[in-house]
Formats: structure tokens, sequence, C-alpha cells
């Protein structure tokens, strides 16, 4: 899911802006698509991770954007408060945008879905609990909390990085990853971009089959990955040396 806060309530209302999914089925080696947003007329805010080239978070970004016309940004205000009336709206659209969750997931559900598999989990399933979902009967993975235990790593580590590491690929059809590639249904081609849900689905899903099925090599890439982030960060170290003594 990607969600934003709501303009206005500094963090303290955010709601689910849109959601993805990949159903994938294991005996066929087959994967759907599906993908909801949720176009209402309120401003959210929109935090976004900008990335080097390795992955690594260098920054972090806000704008604001109304769901039903995200396509024309506003100016952020860190200042701006909503007026009563508005707060209220604005729960009344957190309520609505909540049941229409809930009934995306009951059709989602419909597919023989028996597992959920997320990327760092408390926010998602919480507010799948806040939108009536029921997922007792479920099992509940968390990718994040999976890949570092089965690596043995010291510290989780971001989609982003992961994503680096396996190889993620775009194409004009296809996703790919270091073993893997899978065709991509036509109207949500455009829609497999980082930092989007569909897109990051799409990411999680390549991961997934990665860690469960090519552990070892996984386990290789990522301590071959750290080796590089910290011969950059000494070679970084010692410019800035150079610089200061200039």
């Amino acid at each position: 899911m990607e969600f934003g806060a709501v303009y206005g309530t500094h963090q303290r209302l955010n709601i689910p802006i849109e959601i993805g999914a990949v159903i994938y089925n294991p005996r066929s080696d087959e994967l759907e698509i599906s993908g909801k947003k949720f176009y209402f007329d309120i401003d959210v805010e929109k935090w976004g991770n900008v990335v080097d080239k390795l992955g690594r978070t260098i920054n972090v970004k806000a704008r604001v954007i109304n769901l039903k016309t995200p396509d024309t940004p506003k100016t952020y205000d860190k200042k701006f408060c909503l007026d009563p009336q508005s707060k209220k709206n604005a729960l009344k659209i957190s309520r609505i945008i909540h049941n229409n969750l809930h009934g995306y997931m009951q059709n989602l559900a419909k597919n023989n879905v028996r597992t959920l598999i997320f990327f760092a989990k408390e926010r998602e399933t919480l507010t799948l609990r806040r939108a009536g979902f029921n997922t007792n009967n479920l099992v509940c993975l968390d990718l994040q909390k999976e890949s570092k235990e089965s690596l043995s790593l010291k510290q989780s580590m971001s989609l982003d990085r992961l994503s680096y590491i396996i190889k993620f690929q775009i194409f004009n059809t296809t996703i790919h990853s270091e073993h893997y590639t899978y065709t991509i249904p036509e109207k949500y081609q455009y829609l497999i971009k980082p930092h989007k849900a569909i897109g990051d689905t799409a990411r999680m899903f390549l991961l997934s089959k990665e860690l469960y099925h090519h552990t070892d090599t996984l386990k290789e890439k990522i301590e071959s990955y750290l080796a590089l982030c910290e011969k950059e960060a000494i070679a970084s170290k010692k410019n800035q040396t150079l610089k200061d003594l200039k």
C-alpha cells in the first residue's frame, strides 16, 4: 500500500491512497496483477525517498497532491492546519476509503489467496484491521523480516537496496530479477514503477522468489553489496578529507 498524511493534520491522520497486489499461482507459475487507487477530493502529503545508484536513501521529499487530481501538485506548507469542518470531512473520507479497501480485499480473497506477503507489514496489517478485513485465516509474512532472519543480516534492508541487489528491472512488457522474468498485463505496464503500489508489489514478488529459491546466492550478493557500500564510504571520506585540507 501507499499512504498519505492528510494535509493539515501534521501526520496525525494517515490514509491508504493506493493498493497493489500480485496474485501468484505456484502450480502454473503464473501471476495476475491487481491494483486500486482511491480518488477523493482530499489533499494529502506524499513523502518519498530519493535514492542513489545503489538504492540507498539520500533524501526524503514531501509534496502535496489532491487524490482526485493527483497530477497537479500543490505547494507544501508545514504550518498549514485544517479547520474543524475540514477535519470532519477528512475523517468521513477516511472511513469511506477504509470501507472501499475492505471491499477490495474481499474480492482479492476470492482468488483462493492463502498467504499475504508484505514488506514491513505493521502499517498494512493495522490498516487492514481498521478496514475490518479479517486476516486470522491467512498467513501474513513480512518480507523485510524474513530476509533479515533468513540471510542473517545485522540490520533490516530497504526494498530499494534489495531491489538493486536482485537486479530488478522493468521493460515494456516484463519484469526481471537475477533469475526470473514475468510478463506484465498491458493495462498495468505503465504503473510498474518503484514507490508506486503496483511497482513495489512487483519488486516484492521477485524478491520473494529470489529469497526463497536462491537464498545462498542472495546472501553472497548482499555481502558483496555491503562491501561495495563500505568501500565507497571510505573513498568518500578520504575525498572529503582532501577537500578540507585544500
